[in-house]
Parts: structure tokens; C-alpha cells; sequence
């Protein structure tokens, strides 16, 4: 009896041994996976859906919705997706781990995962054949967008003004067109998909694209939508007529010429026979989109930075014409490349002048034998009067009067160019920066020059 007692007590011990040993592994909690994140849905402005899947022994995940350092949505879903509504456009992060019971589980790492909600255009722009001066601009509006203004223009504008004083002018602009052209705003306005080809663009040149709805009355009803391109920069060579001028010249002209000043006080142009060396460069201008126009540096007595324009002609010579604008206006006048006449009358006499207004040759450039001679143009009008170019330099030009901006000597006569070394690389078009602050001497009426008009 004592011994089948006994085998019932050691049976009772294994038993509860095992019990406990059971009980104290199940008494672990389990370290839970974190979820993965399978895909995102419905995404548009302000909403998305984000779905991941299912964690084994997980009840429920908590999440959080990030934009930025303080804005969050924090919740929990027993679900495997979430919807967020109401969002603005930006970039959020979302997380999300897995939660059971914590006496039986334990919560796993965040899962991450950005998420981009990108505002949609109210206009989309398309810009396509962009060449060195042209380019076209297409504009699609969003559906709820009626009639709307759209142009391109220098960004610098958009920078200087921002948003609103942008828009606020450009709405003065064409309230001033209306009244200028006599015409409602209506009929400046697009409305639906448009395109416009632009040209007459400058190379290698940022540009802004704008649009925004506005009625007919006038009032915005967008926001500024833009976009920017750059045209291209011309990969143009030489023409073979061109490139014998190419390079660094030593000129020596035969003559000076200098505008004197008489004891009362007028400006008066004089020739003498004082030789004037300078040295000029030439190179081709592929800004200007043609094979044959070359730029000049140093026949200005200004200075080697004012440059001169040439093209080429039907008889391969190198032509400097009159009345060549190089910069814009200030104060009323532009540099331009203007010449001096010696204008001899059939009596015998002459006098020396501006030569006019109009394009007309005044220098004619042959390239001979590794040397360049340039010649003066001379015409003869219908009464008999010769001019005869002598000198051709910058002034101040404007509608109703010519400037000198220097009285120091410039070149005069025929001259020969002889090639020599460059002492500068001038590889660019020069500003013209310095030709705006320099203050013209004095004006046209106060010079005594006779009235002489070549046209040509």
C-alpha cells in the first residue's frame, strides 16, 4: 500500500513539475513584426489611402501622420488600412506598428513611409521649339478655369514685385490696353487649351511663363501659375568670307578727327592729319544668329570694351554702317555708331558734319592678303554735293538730337590692318553699363553743323 501511495505522490509531483513548466512559457510575451507597408491609394491633394499587411497575433496598430515638426494625427485602427481626408498638398510621413495584448505581445517597431500630395495646376504649360530667339508656349487651364491672361516675361519682374503686386499690375496693364485699343477685355482674354509662338527672343535667356484667370470684369480668380525655359544658345560658325577678318589687328588710320570747342562755347568737328593707332579685335557674332555678322572691339576711341558691329556683303567685304544702335536709352538717347562727313560743295567748298540719319556704309573692309584694308564710302546726291565718310565713332543719339560723349581724338581716313598678337581675349559681347552712365557733353542743337540727310 505505502509504495502504490508512493508512485501516486511521484506521478502527482511530475505532473504539477510540468504544469508549472508550461505555464511559465506561455507567460513570455511575443515580440511582435513590424507591418508592411503594401501600397498607397486614392492619393489626390488633400487625401490618400495606405494599406499594410496583417501581423500574426496583433490586435489593433497604432499610427501617426506627420507634416512637418508639430502638425501629427495620432490613432490606432484594428484594421489593415487608413483613409486621411481633409489634408493640405505637401510631404507627410506616416507610421505605423503593430499592438496586442501586452501581457501576451510586444509592440513592434514603426514602419515609415513618406508620402507626396502635389497641388494640382490650375494651368499646365507646354514648352516646346525652343530655338536661340523663338519658342512655343501652350497653355491647358484646369476644368474650372474660365477665361485667363498668359504671357511670358523677364522673371526678374516676378522676383522684385512677388505674387500679389505682380498680379496687380498686370491687371492695370490690360485695363490700360482696353482703354488704349478700344476694346473690352474680353477680347484679350483665352479661354480653354491655347498656344502662342514667340520670336524675336533673346539667346540663351531665362524666361518667365504666367497665366491667371481673371473675368471679363476684371476680377482674378486664380492664383499666379508659372513656369520658367531657357532658349538655346546659337552653335552658329563662321562663314568662310567671315573668318579671314577673324582675330587681332594692329590699325594705324591716316588721319584724327576730334570735336573742338570755338570760344563761344560750340562743339565743332575737325579733321587733321595726325595718324591714330589702335588695336582691334574681331570676332563672329553667333548671337546675332547669322554666319556673317562680326563684332569689333577697339575702334572706338571710348575705349577696346565698345564694340562695333560689321556684316558681311554681296562682294565678301566686312561693312560698318551708320546709325547702328549698340545699347539702350538713357535719358532719352542710345550709344549708336554714327559717322562724320566731309561734305564738298560744287563750288569747292566744304565742311565736315555728322553724316545724317539712316543705315549707309561707311566703312567697307577687304580682306587681302593677310592684311585688311578699309576704305571710306563716298556718294555724290543730285545737285552735286560729294560726301565723303571720314570718321565713324559712338554718340548719343535720340529723336530729336545727337549727343558727343567724349572730345578726345578718335580714328579718321583710310586705314590698314596688320595681324598681330591678342593682348586680350575678348570672348563675349562687352556691357554696355559704362556707355549708360557717361554724360553726353552737349546737344545736338548747340553744335554748328550744317543740315545734311543721307539715306540709303
Amino acid at each position: 500500500m505505502k509504495e502504490k501511495l508512493l508512485i501516486i505522490f511521484v506521478a502527482l509531483f511530475v505532473f504539477l513539475s510540468v504544469s508549472c513548466e508550461k505555464q511559465n512559457v506561455q507567460s513570455e510575451p511575443v515580440q511582435l513584426a513590424a507591418p508592411a507597408i503594401t501600397e498607397v491609394t486614392g492619393i489626390t491633394e488633400t487625401s490618400f489611402t495606405i494599406s499594410w499587411a496583417a501581423v500574426e497575433n496583433a490586435t489593433y496598430y497604432p499610427y501617426v501622420l506627420n507634416e512637418g515638426a508639430e502638425d501629427q494625427i495620432k490613432s490606432f485602427t484594428s484594421e489593415t488600412q487608413v483613409t486621411f481626408t481633409g489634408l493640405v498638398p505637401g510631404t507627410y510621413e506616416f507610421k505605423v506598428k503593430s499592438a496586442g495584448d501586452e501581457n501576451l505581445t510586444i509592440e513592434s517597431e514603426y514602419s515609415t513611409y513618406t508620402v507626396v500630395l502635389e497641388e494640382i495646376p490650375e494651368f499646365t504649360f507646354d514648352v516646346r521649339n525652343i530655338e536661340p530667339k523663338s519658342a512655343t508656349v501652350a497653355v491647358l487651364p484646369a476644368e474650372e478655369v474660365g477665361t485667363y491672361y498668359y504671357d511670358i516675361t523677364d522673371p526678374i519682374y516676378l522676383e522684385e514685385m512677388g505674387e500679389e503686386a505682380f498680379l496687380e499690375y498686370m491687371v492695370a496693364l490690360l485695363e490700360e490696353a482696353c482703354v488704349e485699343y478700344k476694346v473690352d477685355l474680353i477680347e484679350l482674354l483665352s479661354e480653354g487649351e491655347n498656344s502662342y509662338g514667340y520670336s524675336d527672343l533673346t539667346p540663351n535667356t531665362e524666361y518667365l511663363v504666367y497665366a491667371f484667370g481673371i473675368t471679363e470684369k476684371g476680377k482674378v480668380t486664380t492664383k499666379l501659375n508659372t513656369t520658367t525655359f531657357t532658349t538655346t544658345e546659337y552653335n552658329l560658325q563662321p562663314s568662310d568670307a567671315l573668318k579671314p577678318f577673324l582675330g587681332t589687328w594692329s590699325a594705324s588710320f591716316e588721319q584724327s578727327a576730334q570735336w573742338g570747342q570755338s570760344s563761344d562755347g560750340y562743339y565743332y568737328p575737325q579733321v587733321t592729319n595726325v595718324p591714330w593707332n589702335t588695336t582691334i579685335t574681331i570676332e563672329h557674332h553667333a548671337g546675332s544668329g547669322s554666319e556673317d555678322v562680326a563684332v569689333l572691339y577697339g575702334w572706338s576711341a571710348l575705349g577696346q570694351e565698345y564694340y562695333a558691329f560689321g556684316r558681311i556683303d554681296e562682294a565678301d567685304r566686312l561693312v560698318l554702317y551708320n546709325e547702328e544702335v549698340i545699347g539702350p536709352e538713357n535719358n532719352g538717347a542710345a550709344p549708336t555708331w554714327m559717322a562724320l562727313a566731309n561734305v564738298i560743295n560744287t563750288d569747292g567748298t566744304s565742311s565736315v558734319s555728322l553724316a545724317g540719319r539712316g543705315q549707309f556704309p561707311v566703312y567697307m573692309l577687304s580682306a587681302v592678303n593677310g592684311t585688311i584694308e578699309a576704305r571710306r564710302y563716298v556718294d555724290e546726291d543730285e545737285n552735286g554735293v560729294t560726301y565723303e565718310m571720314i570718321s565713324y565713332d559712338i554718340y548719343a543719339v535720340g529723336e530729336s538730337s545727337i549727343s558727343i560723349y567724349h572730345a578726345d581724338p578718335m580714328s579718321a581716313g583710310d586705314v590698314t590692318f596688320v595681324a598681330t598678337s591678342p593682348s586680350a581675349t575678348l570672348t563675349k559681347m562687352r556691357s554696355v553699363e559704362m556707355l549708360e552712365k557717361l554724360n553726353p557733353l552737349r546737344s545736338f542743337e548747340a553744335f554748328r553743323i550744317p543740315s545734311v540727310s543721307i539715306y540709303r
